[in-house]
C-alpha cells in the first residue's frame, strides 16, 4: 500500500482533460502546462475580402479567434532571460546527479513585478522535468518498496499570502494531490518529507517567496522549514520581487545583525543566501545600440503576430513608436503585454485594425486587476502615466464602431 499522502492523481489521464487553462500548482495542472506550453494556435490568416463574404455567425467566431490571439501574445526569450537560463539549467542537472542526500546549491531569482520571472523559471523547470522523465522513462530511479514509483522531478507552488509552516506544507501536499485531512503541523511536515522522498523530487520551486516577512514568527518558521528541505538534497528554487531588500539573504535596511542572529538562532537568512546564488531578471533597457536593437526585435515579433488587417510594416518598430512603448512600460515585458492587448482589442472592435500612438494614448495599464498578486509584497509595479491628449485628437483617428461583437449569442467554440 502506498503511504498516506502519496500522489492520487494519474498522469495518464491528463490527455483526457478539456483544453482549458489549469493551475500549475497541482501536479495535473503542471504536467498539462508543460506538455502544452507552446501549443497555442493563433487565428488563421484570412483577407478581409474573404471575411466579408462570411455569414454573421462565422464573422463573430473569427473575430473572437483574432481577439483570443491578441490575448495570448507569444512568450519570447529575451537577452535578460537567456543570461540566466543556461546557468540555472546547468545547476539543476548537476544537482540531480548527486547520489547522496546532501545539501545542494539552491537558486534565488529576483526582479520587479511583471518582468516575466515566473514564466522564465517555469520554462526552465519544464525543460528540466522533460529531461528527467525522458532519462528514466517516468519511473522513480530511487523507488522505495511500499510507495508509488512515479517520478515527480519538479514541484511548483506559490507562497501563501500569509505564510505559516502549516500553510506551506498544505500547498506542497496539494500539488501532490495528497490526502492530509486535519493533520497538525508536525504530521504535515513529516508527510511532505515522505512525499518529496517517495517521488524523488529534484526541485522544489517556491514562487512569490518575498511574501515571507521575517518580522513575523510564523514566516521565520516557514523559512526554517525550507532549509530542512534543502538538507534532503533537493534544489530549492525561490522566486520573488526584490529578494535583496526582503531580508531573505541577510539583514538589510539597518537591521541589527546580532539581533537577527539571536532571532534565528543560526543566522538562517545569511545561511540561505550563501546556499542560493541570486539571479536578477532585469527589464529591457535602451542605453546602448545593442539594447535598443533587442527592444525593437522584441516588438517586431509582436507586430508580426498581431492579426490586424490594417497593420503596416513598422507599426510598432519604426519612428518614435519603440521609444513611446518603452516610456509607457519602462521596458517591463508584462506591462507591454497589457498595453498591446488593450490596444489590439480596441483596434479590432472599433474597426480601425491598426495600432497608433493616438490609440495607445487611450489605453491604460492596470496590473492591479491581477488578483493573484499581492501588492504589499511589491508584486504590482508602478506604471508610467499615459500621455494626456485633447479629446479631438482621439476622435480624429477613430473609426466607426463595426458592431461585430454586439450580438451576445456567440456560440461556444473551442479554439483550434
Amino acid at each position: 500500500m502506498p503511504r498516506r499522502g502519496a500522489t492520487t492523481s494519474s498522469i495518464s489521464k491528463i490527455d483526457d482533460m478539456p483544453n482549458s487553462l489549469r493551475s500549475r500548482t497541482t501536479l495535473a495542472g503542471w504536467r498539462r502546462w508543460v506538455a502544452n506550453r507552446d501549443s497555442f494556435k493563433p487565428a488563421p490568416t484570412i483577407k478581409r475580402k474573404k471575411y466579408k463574404k462570411m455569414d454573421a455567425e462565422a464573422q463573430r467566431a473569427h473575430t473572437m479567434d483574432r481577439l483570443r490571439t491578441c490575448a495570448n501574445l507569444p512568450m519570447q526569450e529575451t537577452p535578460m532571460s537567456l543570461a540566466i537560463t543556461d546557468e540555472i539549467d546547468a545547476l539543476l542537472i548537476m544537482n540531480s546527479l548527486v547520489e547522496s542526500e546532501e545539501t545542494v546549491p539552491g537558486v534565488m531569482t529576483t526582479g520587479g513585478g511583471f518582468q516575466g520571472k515566473t514564466e522564465t523559471i517555469c520554462r526552465i523547470l519544464a525543460k528540466f522535468e522533460e529531461y528527467r522523465l525522458r532519462q528514466f522513462s517516468g519511473s522513480n530511479p530511487r523507488y522505495i518498496a511500499g510507495t508509488r514509483d512515479e517520478h515527480i522531478p519538479v514541484v511548483y507552488v506559490q507562497t501563501p499570502a500569509k505564510p505559516t509552516p502549516k500553510r506551506l506544507c498544505e500547498r506542497i501536499l496539494r500539488f501532490f494531490g495528497a490526502d492530509y485531512g486535519d493533520m497538525n503541523e508536525g504530521e504535515l511536515t513529516n508527510l511532505v518529507h515522505d512525499s518529496l522522498r517517495d517521488h524523488d523530487v529534484c526541485v522544489l520551486a517556491i514562487d512569490d517567496i518575498t511574501r515571507l516577512k521575517l518580522y513575523r514568527k510564523d514566516d521565520e518558521h516557514a523559512l526554517n522549514l525550507l532549509r530542512e528541505f534543502m538538507d534532503m538534497g533537493i534544489t530549492l528554487m525561490l522566486t520573488g520581487v526584490d529578494i535583496p531588500g526582503s531580508g531573505l539573504r541577510g539583514p538589510v535596511g539597518g537591521t541589527n545583525p546580532s539581533a537577527s542572529a539571536a532571532r534565528f538562532g543560526d543566522d538562517l537568512p545569511e545561511q540561505l543566501g550563501r546556499r542560493c546564488p541570486l539571479y536578477h531578471l532585469m527589464p529591457f533597457r535602451r542605453n546602448s545600440p545593442e539594447e535598443i536593437e533587442a527592444w525593437t526585435t522584441h516588438l517586431k515579433v509582436i507586430e508580426d503576430y498581431l492579426p490586424l488587417w490594417e497593420k503596416r510594416p513598422g507599426m510598432l518598430t519604426e519612428g518614435t513608436m519603440p521609444e513611446y512603448l518603452f516610456r509607457r512600460t519602462n521596458g517591463v515585458v508584462g506591462l507591454l503585454k497589457i498595453l498591446i492587448r488593450t490596444a489590439s482589442f480596441k483596434a479590432i472592435t472599433s474597426g480601425g485594425e491598426n495600432i497608433t500612438q493616438s490609440l495607445l494614448d487611450t489605453c491604460t495599464i492596470d496590473p492591479s486587476k491581477d488578483n493573484s498578486r499581492v501588492a504589499a509584497a511589491g508584486e504590482v509595479p508602478d506604471v508610467p502615466r499615459a500621455p494626456l491628449m485633447a479629446p479631438a485628437q482621439h476622435q480624429a483617428g477613430k473609426r466607426p464602431h463595426n458592431g461585430t461583437l454586439d450580438d451576445q449569442g456567440i456560440p461556444d467554440r473551442q479554439h483550434a
